[in-house]
């Protein structure tokens, strides 16, 4: 006879939806912050876990439409936070921002002067 080690998944239901803040409550331990949570409705909602609310809720954020979820949704805890796969270009470019600035205060300088945190001219 074979044993095998499975892993107890951590499951818990959303219980307060706010736009993409959703609150769940866990009856077994809480994931920590950056834990990624799928909720399952239809279509995977991908779920960040934000901070902690007391011993059985925690807040989180859902990063993609919540349309369809709601109240009393089961969602399971992956154990890990999100992952993606990294792309050469991508750690090149934030070199390049992250280097073009002689001193941190230019760098602030130039985020308190945005007046959109996407269009930030970092040039």
């Amino acid at each position: 006879m074979t044993t095998t080690n499975l892993k107890s998944v951590n499951r818990s239901v959303v219980v307060v939806l706010r736009g993409s803040v959703v609150n769940t409550r866990f009856d077994e331990h809480l994931p920590s912050i950056y834990s990624v949570l799928h909720a399952e409705e239809g279509e995977c909602i991908v779920i960040e876990v934000l901070a902690p609310r007391d011993a059985h809720y925690v807040r989180s954020i859902a990063l993609a439409p919540t349309q369809g979820l709601s109240c009393g949704v089961r969602v399971e805890d992956t154990g890990g936070p999100l992952k993606g796969q990294g792309r050469a270009s991508t750690f090149r470019r934030v070199d390049t921002v992250l280097t073009q600035f002689a001193t941190e205060s230019q760098f602030l300088d130039a985020c308190e002067n945005a007046t959109d945190w996407i269009h930030v001219n970092f040039a």
